[in-house]
C-alpha cells in the first residue's frame, strides 16, 4: 500500500542535513522524492565524514548521508549550464514541490529562484530555509546547526546555573527545520488543493528553534519578564521531576511535575512514609525550597543507591508512578518499546547489508509509511529520470557531452 504522498512529486535541492532532511520525510510518506545535485562532487552532505575528519564516501555519501536521503531518486544536473537549466525547468514542470536550503540568492543567481520557477509552473510549492531568516541585517550571513543553537538561546537552557553553554553533538537545529519546512510544505499543499494555487514558504534555522525547542522557555521570558533557571540535579526546585542513579551505576528519571498528587504513593513506593507529612516535604510549596529540595534529593540518592535500575522501575511502576530509564544510544537498538512500535527497524541495505535504521514516529491506518529505497548513489537515477521526462537517448548523450548531466 502507498503512503499519504503518493504521487506528489519534489524536486529536492537541499544540503547537508536540513534540506535533505525535509525531503527524506517527505519520501517516508510516500513522495517521488528526486534528489538533485551537481556532476562529479555532488552536494556538500556528500563529504560530511571528509569535514568530521573520517575517510571520503562521495559515491554513497556514508550513514550520514544515509540518514539524510534515504527513500529519494537521484540525479546530477548543473545548473550553471544552459543545458541543464532547460533539464531542470523541464523537470519543474512535473513537480509539486522544489526545495532547497541555499545561501540567500544562489537560487537567482542559478536562476531557480521561486520567481523564475514558477514561470515552469505556478503551481509549484517553492519551500526554503535560510540561517537567520529573509529579514534583517544577518540574512546573507552562513551558518549551520551549531550557529543556530548558540543563537537560539537553548545552548543556556541545559546544564546548571554556573556550567558553560552546553555543546550539542547531534543536529538539533537541522532536524528541528527541516519538521517545521515539511509541515510548511503540507499546509501550502492543503491550500493549493483548495485554491489551486502555489506558493513559495520558508523558514530558517534560527526562527525553528525559537518557535520549536525554544517555545516555551521564550514565551515565559517573553510574557513574564522571568527567565526560566538553569539548575543542577541537587538543586531541582521539584526533586520528583530529577535524575537519580541505582547501585548498577544505571540511572532513572521521575517525571512527576504534578509532583503532590503522587507524593503519598511515592513515599509508600520508597518505604519513606515518615516523610510524608513532614513539614519540609509535605507539599511542594514547602518542598521546593531550596534547602528542603536539596535535603530531599540526598535523602533520595542514598536511597536509590540501594537497588538496580530494574528493580526500581519495578517498585515504581507498581505504585503507578511516572518514570523511565535513562537510556544511551545503544540502548534504543534493543529497546522493546522502540521495536515494537517500528521506530527502529530491520533494513537489507544493498550496500551495507542488514543493519537497523530509525524507522517512522507516525502511524496511518490506511497508507503507512515504507522504507522504500537507499540513498541513492550520486546521479543513479539520472537517465531514468531523464527518459521519464521525455529525451531520448540521443538527448541524453547530447547532455553528457556538454556535461550538464
Amino acid at each position: 500500500m502507498s503512503g499519504p504522498l503518493d504521487g506528489i512529486r519534489v524536486i529536492d535541492c537541499g544540503v547537508v542535513q536540513l534540506g535533505p532532511t525535509a525531503g527524506a520525510l517527505l519520501g517516508d510518506l510516500g513522495a517521488d522524492v528526486i534528489k538533485v545535485e551537481p556532476p562529479v562532487t555532488g552536494e556538500m552532505g556528500r563529504g560530511i565524514e571528509i569535514l568530521a575528519g573520517a575517510a571520503s564516501r562521495i559515491q554513497t555519501g556514508g550513514s550520514h548521508f544515509e540518514a539524510w536521503n534515504r527513500n529519494k531518486r537521484g540525479m546530477t544536473v548543473d545548473l550553471k549550464k544552459e543545458s541543464g537549466r532547460e533539464v531542470f525547468y523541464k523537470l519543474v514542470g512535473t513537480a509539486d514541490i522544489m526545495l532547497n536550503n541555499w545561501r540567500k540568492n544562489v537560487a537567482g543567481q542559478l536562476g531557480v529562484d521561486y520567481e523564475t520557477v514558477k514561470k515552469y509552473n505556478e503551481r509549484i510549492i517553492y519551500a526554503y530555509a535560510s540561517p537567520w531568516g529573509l529579514k534583517g541585517a544577518d540574512s546573507e550571513d552562513q551558518a549551520m546547526d551549531f550557529a543556530a543553537i548558540a543563537r537560539s538561546g537553548m545552548a543556556y537552557q541545559t546544564g546548571g546555573p554556573d556550567d558553560p553553554p552546553a555543546i550539542f553533538i547531534s543536529g538539533f537545529a537541522d532536524t528541528t527545520a527541516g519538521i517545521m519546512l515539511v509541515q510548511a510544505i503540507l499546509a501550502a499543499l492543503f491550500v493549493r488543493e483548495r485554491t489551486g494555487k502555489g506558493q513559495m514558504v520558508d523558514t530558517s534555522l534560527l526562527g525553528s528553534m525559537v518557535a520549536g525547542l525554544e517555545r516555551l522557555p521564550v514565551n515565559s521570558m517573553a510574557h513574564s519578564g522571568m527567565v526560566m533557571p538553569r539548575r543542577n540535579r541537587t538543586n531541582m526546585g521539584n526533586p520528583l521531576w530529577n535524575y537519580y542513579r541505582c547501585s548498577d551505576e544505571k540511572w532513572i528519571a521521575l517525571a512527576m511535575l504534578a509532583a503532590d498528587r503522587y507524593w503519598s504513593s511515592f513515599c509508600k513506593a520508597l518505604g519513606i512514609e515518615e516523610l510524608e507529612k513532614d513539614p519540609r516535604f509535605r507539599d511542594i510549596e514547602v518542598r521546593s525550597k531550596d534547602e528542603n529540595s536539596q535535603e530531599l534529593i540526598k535523602k533520595l540518592d542514598e536511597i536509590f543507591a540501594t537497588r538496580t535500575q530494574d528493580e526500581w522501575l519495578d517498585i515504581l511502576k507498581e505504585h503507578k508512578l511516572i518514570c523511565t530509564r535513562i537510556q544511551t544510544l545503544p540502548d534504543l537498538l534493543s529497546d522493546p518499546q522502540i521495536i515494537e512500535n517500528e521506530y527502529i527497524v530491520d533494513y537489507d541495505h544493498p550496500t551495507y547489508g542488514k543493519i537497523k535504521t530509525v524507522g517512522f514516529p507516525w502511524n496511518f491506518s490506511e497508507t503507512p509509511p515504507g522504507l522504500r529505497l537507499p540513498a541513492p548513489q550520486l546521479g543513479q537515477h539520472t537517465e531514468e529520470i531523464l527518459l521519464e521526462l521525455g529525451y531520448s537517448w540521443e538527448d541524453i548523450g547530447h547532455f553528457k557531452e556538454q556535461e550538464a548531466v
